[in-house]
């Protein structure tokens, strides 16, 4: 059975060089975005992400978003939208009620984030989003 993250992939394989995704004035093809999923996937699961876990992702539009999305359900993980808009109390009742494993944030969640305090359900720290999408090297250290 074909999945989202089996589809990128096989596009990546047929059309390389094809534009797949547009963001602002940045153009990734296939290729670069299956890389940069590659990447994530990686990341997310050194941090501890596997098949079936949960991901929080707190992010607005952007590639960001959509390359930890897509790396996610590279590795099984079911993602959990989190509105960037939400204040701490309510990020801690979602990643509670969601029992998500991790928590991926993009730009303007760091003030919201370092009010969560410690969330029982997280096997490590929040991850940031670079700016454009790029995961840390090297994941947080898990506690």
């Amino acid at each position: 059975m074909a999945t989202i993250a089996g589809m990128l992939a096989t596009s990546a394989r047929r059309c390389p060089d094809r534009v797949a995704l547009i963001f602002g004035e940045r153009r990734y093809t296939y290729g670069e975005l299956d890389r940069a999923v590659n990447r994530a996937a990686h990341a997310l699961a050194a941090a501890g992400l596997g098949k079936g876990d949960r991901i929080a992702l707190m992010s607005g539009n952007s590639d960001g978003f959509g390359i930890a999305c897509y790396a996610a359900l590279r590795l099984g993980a079911l993602v959990v939208p989190v509105d960037p808009a939400s204040v701490a109390p309510e990020v801690r009742y979602v990643l509670a009620d969601s029992e998500a494993s991790l928590l991926v944030f993009g730009a303007g969640a760091e003030e919201v984030v370092g009010k969560l305090g410690e969330q029982p359900s997280l096997i490590g720290g929040p991850i940031a989003l670079g700016p454009v999408g790029a995961f840390p090297a090297t994941p947080p250290e898990r506690p």
